[in-house]
């Protein structure tokens, strides 16, 4: 109700996520990387290696904001760690209407085009360090040394700020995620995001918006809702309809879970 009322979603702050080790997941293993091509490198490659290390371990970002979304519809394990009893509903966006709202968020600000971006999460076992060799390599072509010292490199540090939200541990890769980044790290950008805070289970989580307001998508940005598992299906898609109807939502389509799973 509060999406569909305020034509918007909200991001949260990736430290406050179910995933413990949301943003670190990437900085470990391509760390433990470093450190192994590090012993090989030889003198030319060192430099450049060595700053890529050090900014890893001892960068102090600022606050990512994530939207997650999920390839699968209606699906058992989302219904159990996602919804409440009998009152889950899973609901499908026009990706054309999330990629409008990015645009418009962006503005007439280049940089932000680094910042806000819809991309399918990237999922890693505790051992696949090598796999980076690539990453780490493209990360060092943008860092200059001079007389053995390392001038600062922007762009790494952006390949670095842009990629770390779309890694997470392996054992979630049943969730099949994408994700909407809204970040405006102080490095490149000036404005904050506009921030709030939302109701956690142990804290207030802060947040932000992406607002269709203002797109032409903003009353048909919904393509699809599932009512979840419910005692009473017909009337709980039934009143799903009114309530679409009332809110002058266009062309979405209504139905109810086909899961036979009972959690009342």
């Amino acid at each position: 109700m509060k999406i569909v009322g305020s034509r918007s979603l909200l991001a949260s702050d990736t430290r406050f996520l179910n995933d413990t080790k949301e943003l670190t997941h990437l900085t470990t293993t391509i760390t433990d990387r470093l450190k192994t091509r590090l012993r090989r490198a030889d003198a030319d490659t060192k430099p450049a290696l060595k700053w890529l290390l050090n900014h890893l371990e001892n960068d102090e970002h600022d606050p990512v904001y994530v939207i997650s979304l999920s390839e699968n519809a209606d699906d058992l394990s989302q219904w159990r760690g996602y919804t409440p009893p009998s009152q889950g509903v899973c609901i499908g966006f026009d990706t054309q209407a999330l990629r409008e709202a990015l645009d418009l968020a962006k503005g007439d600000r280049h940089d932000r085009a680094r910042f806000l971006m819809l991309g399918r999460m990237i999922y890693l076992g505790e051992n696949e360090g090598s796999s980076f060799d690539e990453f780490i390599t493209s990360a060092c072509n943008y860092i200059d040394v001079i007389n053995g010292e390392v001038v600062r490199s922007v762009a790494a540090e952006r390949l670095l700020v842009s990629a770390r939200p779309f890694y997470k541990h392996i054992a979630f890769k049943n969730e099949r995620e994408w994700r909407i980044r809204m970040s405006a790290n102080s490095v490149f950008i000036h404005d904050p995001l506009p921030v709030v805070c939302r109701l956690g289970k142990s804290f207030l989580v802060p947040a932000t918006y992406l607002s269709f307001t203002g797109t032409s998508m903003e009353n048909s940005f919904i393509k699809e809702i599932i009512v979840g598992p419910t005692p009473e299906k017909e009337l709980s898609a039934y009143s799903m309809r009114a309530f679409i109807e009332s809110e002058n939502l266009h062309g979405v389509a209504v139905r109810s879970s086909q899961i036979p799973y009972r959690n009342w």
